[in-house]
This record gives structure tokens, sequence and C-alpha cells, in this order.
């Protein structure tokens, strides 16, 4: 009996394949969801995908449901890039000159202690809330990208490295040939690791500091006036932007890429083909 169960499981996964499975798991969880809520019968406590969904549809037909999540996510993502370039910069220049890591170790090691709270509160009282998710995404993206790309840098192929110095590469050679085509795993892994905690942080930023047209401060109103169902909402709304962030940011990084590989083939045509002239 067991046998012929898992027979007929592996051939329905077969059958749906990856994407079939991971929409068959969604409506699993969903429904769980939606019983629970029924099962708790109190709409302040739990509201189900249902009721999430119909509070979405009534938020979406207003002009300023669409302004708050387009200024929010300008916000988080001038944050997050504001982080990522800031430790891109201080992670190569602490590759470069090994004073520099150590002069970056001390406030480095403050930013990843120090409770994001206490940065909000601080940053409110020096700075304001109309960029306050800004400045905290950009804060908590800076250390990660930081170690990954100091990571990355140090784990380049010594034997690359070497064959560089035998070649007498140019600066600009090394770090277009040799360093950036090894940091690019490290590069998409810093990303993903990071763009989600600064939705979080800039989200949560923004509930203390409850700017104008902010998800953030959506969310501290729902609370207020106990409307669940759009607190849900707002939720899920702000659950897709950071996964729209997430690829977007892979679409970039493979698509600069890809035109660096076009760029670079072409030149090695244009060479061969005034090679072949000459001959």
């Amino acid at each position: 009996m067991e046998v012929r169960c898992r027979k007929r499981i592996s051939i329905i996964s077969h059958k749906l394949g990856e994407k079939g499975k991971k929409a068959v798991i969604v409506l699993f969880w969903l429904a769980v969801w939606q019983g629970a809520s029924w099962l708790t019968a109190n709409s302040l406590v739990l509201v189900g995908p249902l009721e999430m969904a119909a509070a979405l549809g009534r938020l979406a037909v207003t002009g300023g449901f669409w302004q708050t999540l387009g200024v929010t996510f300008l916000k988080i993502l001038a944050g997050f890039f504001t982080g990522f370039l800031a430790g891109f910069l201080l992670g190569s220049l602490s590759f470069a000159c090994p004073a520099a890591e150590e002069l970056a170790a001390p406030p480095l090691a403050v930013l990843r202690a120090v409770p994001m709270a206490s940065f909000v509160i601080l940053l409110l009282i020096w700075a304001g809330s109309r960029y306050l998710s800004v400045m905290i995404s950009a804060i908590v993206v800076l250390p990660v990208v930081y170690t990954q790309i100091l990571s990355g840098l140090k784990n380049t192929d010594p034997k690359l490295r070497e064959t560089a110095k035998v070649f007498r590469m140019g600066t600009a050679a090394k770090i277009r040939y040799l360093y950036l085509p090894s940091l690019i795993p490290w590069i998409l892994t810093a990303g993903q690791a990071s763009i989600g905690m600064a939705w979080k942080s800039g989200i949560a930023a923004e509930i203390i500091g409850t700017p104008d047209w902010s998800v953030g401060g959506a969310l501290y109103l729902a609370k207020i006036y106990l409307s669940t169902d759009e607190l849900f909402a707002w939720t899920f709304a702000a659950v897709c932007l950071s996964a729209l962030s997430e690829r977007l940011f892979a679409w970039v990084i493979r698509q600069s890429m890809d035109r660096r590989g076009r760029r670079d083939a072409a030149k090695k045509r244009g060479k061969t083909r005034l090679t072949g002239n000459g001959g």
C-alpha cells in the first residue's frame, strides 16, 4: 500500500513539474491559512487570504495606494543601492589597502551590533522622518555587501593573480578581466541577502517615523484603526515589492555582464579581422 502511494505521488509530481508543485504547495498553505481564519472567527485577530484579497482590491482602486507603494519602493531602492555602492567601494578599498580594513572594522562592528531601533530613533532626531527609510536601508545593506565583496576579492584565484603579475596587466585590466568576473557570484549573493533586509528595516523605520506616503505609515494607521485586513494587504504588497526588487537587481547584474561579454566578444572579432587583413 505504501509503495503504491509513493508511486502515485511520484507520478503526480512528474506530471505537475516544478512550477506545478510550487503552485500546489502555495495553495495548500493558503488553504491552511484560510481554515485557521475560519476557526478563529475573529477578524480583528486573524483574516484569511480571501479577506486580504478583498481589502487589497479596495485599496488598489485608490490613487493613494499606488503613490504610497511607489514612494516607498523608490526610497528603499535608493537606500539599498546607496548602501550597496558604499559597501562595494569600501570592500574594494579594504582589499587594496589592509590599513583601511583595520580602520573600517570598529564602525562596521558597531553597525552590526547596535539595535536597528536605536539607529531609527537617532536618525529620526537628527534628520527627521522624510528620508529615514533611505538611511536605515543603506545602514543595513552596507556591512553585508562589504563582507561579501571583501571575501570575494580575497578568494580570487591566486593562479590568475600570478598570471596577471607575469603579464604585467594594468589596474584597469585586472579589475575588468580578473576581479569583476570572479566577483559576480559574491555580488549576487550580497544583493539577494541584503535586499530583503533593506525592505524589513526600511518598513520598520517608516512605522516608527510615519512619514507621508509610506507603507510603514499605512501599516501604523491600519493598526490604530484595527483594520487587520488592510494590515495584511499592505504587508502582502510590501512582500511583493521586495521580491520584485530582488529579481530586478539580479536582472540588472546579469544584463550588465551579458552586455560586457558581447562588447568584449565584438572587440575580439574586430582584432581578428584586423589581424587577418594585415596578414
